[in-house]
């Protein structure tokens, strides 16, 4: 996880070699995540990769555990582990978000 920190840090810096290394670095250390991946890929994308970029959207889509409504009355958004789950791991996503990622790979 802390990779993926460190790569928001250096897209901040506009230091794409290290953005990249650290997505690289977590996806390697936490194949089970989907920000990581969806970071990576949406990268990938707009740098013109965009086979591996659709490639790695996809499969954040499947490493997804939990969709729910943006209105759901039953998350707990004081939970640090449903915060982890939501921000850090992405593997709880809003109905919303998943879609907006199927409609990213679905662009031509």
């Amino acid at each position: 996880m802390l990779q993926l920190v460190q790569a928001w840090y250096y897209a901040q810096e506009k230091n794409w070699v290290l953005f990249e290394k650290m997505l690289l670095h977590s996806i390697d250390s936490y194949s089970n995540h989907v920000q990581n991946y969806v970071s990576l890929g949406i990268y990938y994308i707009d740098i013109g990769r965009i086979d591996e970029g659709k490639a790695l959207l996809d499969k954040s889509i499947k490493n997804v555990k939990k969709i729910y409504s943006d209105n759901d009355s039953i998350l707990d958004r004081c939970d640090p582990e449903e915060f982890i789950n939501e921000r850090i791991k992405g593997i709880h996503k809003t109905d919303i978000l998943v879609n907006a990622i199927k409609n990213r790979i679905n662009e031509e």
